[in-house]
């Protein structure tokens, strides 16, 4: 099987996973505080992930690079603040599309960081998915919530750092330890918020086994999408997570009867569209 093909499974399965994520996410967020369950997340994840190393043998493992290690690990760590504070307070198909501005975001930051060739037709979706962006924020219309939503666009521009860095230690690094590095860096960033906004234990199981997913959930995506990211151009790769929006408006619609609104709708659809013509120019490339 060829390394883009594989890339594009392995993006389609943490785009899932990140789906079932936001859902999940949100449902505790109504009852618990954000930042707790922002780190309950990271904190079950990086207790797995250390699990599955010390399973295959820790000492096959090395960090090389510390410096982007830590870097990816703070941009990743304020990509994740800024999305799932909006996303307790927005929509979830209206977060998810906003915050997938990163990867055109990427594809400047590629071209640019990486050296990998652009062209006209990328700039071109660009565009599009501007368009559609202004659609979602109905300038005028929005007041209200103006400040979440560009909370999603913030976390989309340290996303798009924080992946860029990711190809780049994908070079030299196993996607495992650059998944691991990021939970450990972000932890210690966010303990201190979830200290200061407070505690509230779940109270009964099937919550506790809720938080436990979060791990499950985001453990899973990370280390997919690492692999993604691994095995083809950044900008690619990126491109193919784009069936997160769909699959988290389907489940959204689902679980909490939310969908967004008609115009919402279409700006959502530009900027599927747009990823569309980004994938469709690399195919006659």
């Amino acid at each position: 099987m060829k390394d883009r093909v594989k890339a594009f499974y392995w993006m389609v399965l943490a785009s899932c996973c990140y789906a079932f994520l936001a859902i999940d996410f949100k449902y505790l967020a109504k009852e618990y505080p954000v930042f707790e369950m922002i780190f309950a997340r990271n904190f079950t994840a990086f207790v797995f992930l250390s699990v599955y190393l010390l399973q295959r043998g820790i000492k096959k493992f090395r960090f090389n690079n510390i410096k982007l290690l830590i870097a990816r690990g703070v941009m990743g760590s304020f990509a994740a603040l800024f999305y799932f504070y909006s996303l307790s307070k927005l929509p979830v198909a209206t977060v998810i599309t906003i915050q997938k501005t990163a990867p055109f975001l990427i594809i400047l930051l590629s071209w640019f960081f990486l050296k990998e060739k652009s062209s006209k037709y990328k700039f071109i979706a660009f565009f599009i998915a501007f368009a559609g962006i202004l659609l979602i924020f109905k300038p005028g219309f929005n007041k209200g919530v103006y400040f979440y939503l560009f909370l999603p666009l913030c976390s989309a521009f340290f996303s798009a750092i924080a992946h860029t860095i990711i190809r780049k230690l994908g070079e030299t690094n196993e996607p495992a330890v650059i998944v691991w590095f990021f939970f450990f860096v972000s932890n210690f960033i966010l303990a201190p918020l979830m200290i200061y906004q407070g505690v509230k234990l779940p109270h009964n199981p099937f919550d506790w086994l809720l938080v436990l997913f979060l791990g499950v959930f985001t453990m899973s995506a990370q280390l997919s999408m690492t692999r993604s990211y691994s095995l083809t151009k950044v900008g690619e790769a990126s491109l193919y997570s784009y069936i997160n929006i769909p699959f988290a408006t389907f489940l959204a619609y689902i679980f909490f009867n939310e969908l967004p609104d008609k115009i919402s709708f279409i700006g959502i659809f530009l900027v599927l569209y747009a990823a569309y013509v980004n994938y469709k120019e690399k195919i006659l490339l």
